[in-house]
């Protein structure tokens, strides 16, 4: 079969096919259109030259292809209509286990989720109500402050830098963090930058470069909030060494800075008045100073709640007993970590839940409930020394 794109009117083709001496079967397209009959012959040819002409139902193509009943077809349309056909065709019969994916809409619905405010999470923080107090009393007096300066008032000048003193784990971190997110929405701050450094991040290896990295940190956090962690490693014990030159160039940029940033120094209680006391203008410059107590047995058990029901556990009545009255016990020994031990207990605790259906179950057949709920018997008794 020979198929022939005639241009304009050509009446001998079919002498000249006949002079060749061969007989042959010749379907005319002029321009690229051709009647139904040709239309068909064309689309058969097509089939057959297909890798997947064993699935098609060549009839069934037919009234796809010419549904419109036109007089005329051009190649282009043939193509189209067999292509979509073939996807159908793959759809269906060569990888029939796609199918569902593969036709079914799927709808995706937009969730609007309303992030919690800065100082809601800060109030809804478990204990901590000396600091929450002192915290909303300087917020009101920076904001009030700003306010009479804008209003061509005379303004108290208030040092805005902070000191946090508490034990490991009695969330100084988490608050100095959201502190910088609710000084920037109060307008207190330009931005909620929050950046947070230690010795590492201040002292240098040599003479000079330690007052580079220091005005360096203030750079990053400018506009915001700079959180000194362990601040007292600064003092390391020898007079005019590195230490020395990182706690003076603080004190120079805070300074230097003090309508623009604002510096948190946190650390354990006793070792922080040595950090105070290594340089005279230190303790002048703080403005502030939160103590972070210690949680108590409720607390830490109300901590120890929220940490697994964020993670889709919960615990059972004896397992909250035995909790209790391990945290009682933790409660009375020095440095027992405050939120560090109970992240640490809940770790623990989830791998010998982990290990006990393990065990019990050998069929694996675990359930919601059972994978989700920890035990008395879940409670490591290793824990305290």
């Amino acid at each position: 079969m020979i198929f022939v794109e005639i241009i304009g009117k050509q009446d001998g083709t079919k002498d000249y096919f006949k002079d060749i001496g061969k007989e042959v079967n010749l379907v005319e397209i002029k321009e690229g259109v051709g009647d139904r009959q040709d239309a068909a012959k064309f689309l058969k040819s097509i089939v057959d030259k297909s890798e997947i002409k064993g699935y098609v139902d060549f009839e069934a193509l037919r009234k796809i292809v010419f549904a419109d009943e036109a007089a005329y077809y051009n190649i282009s349309t043939i193509y189209k209509k067999w292509q979509e056909y073939a996807d159908v065709a793959l759809v269906n019969s060569l990888y029939s286990e796609y199918k569902p994916l593969l036709t079914t809409k799927i709808q995706h619905e937009k969730k609007i989720v309303e992030q919690e405010s800065p100082f809601a999470k800060f109030n809804s923080m478990i204990g901590l109500a000396s600091v929450k107090q002192t915290a909303k009393k300087l917020i009101a007096t920076f904001k009030v402050q700003k306010k009479r300066q804008s209003l061509g008032l005379d303004k108290m000048g208030f040092s805005r830098h902070m000191l946090f003193t508490g034990n490991p784990g009695t969330a100084k971190t988490t608050v100095a963090r959201l502190l910088a997110q609710i000084f920037a929405k109060e307008g207190i701050t330009d931005a909620p930058t929050f950046i947070e450094c230690g010795r590492a991040d201040l002292v240098g290896q040599y003479v000079g470069h330690t007052a580079i990295k220091v005005k360096k940190a203030f750079e990053r956090a400018k506009g915001g909030v700079l959180f000194i962690d362990e601040a007292y490693s600064l003092v390391d014990g020898y007079r005019g060494h590195y230490g020395d030159e990182a706690i003076n160039t603080i004190v120079q940029e805070m300074e230097n800075n003090r309508e623009n940033t604002i510096v948190i120094f946190a650390g354990y209680p006793k070792p922080m008045q040595r950090f105070l006391d290594a340089n005279e203008g230190l303790r002048s410059r703080i403005g502030f100073q939160l103590e972070f107590p210690d949680y108590n047995a409720q607390e830490l058990l109300a901590i120890l709640e929220l940490m697994l029901n964020e993670r889709a556990y919960s615990l059972s009545d004896n397992a909250k007993a035995k909790a209790l009255e391990l945290f009682e016990q933790a409660a009375t020994q020095n440095d027992f970590g405050n939120g560090r031990f109970v992240r640490n207990l809940l770790e623990q605790m989830i791998m010998q839940q982990s290990l006990r259906i393990y065990d019990e179950n050998s069929d694996r057949s675990w359930d919601k409930d059972s994978i989700s709920i920890l035990t008395a018997a879940d409670i490591p008794s290793d824990m305290l020394p």
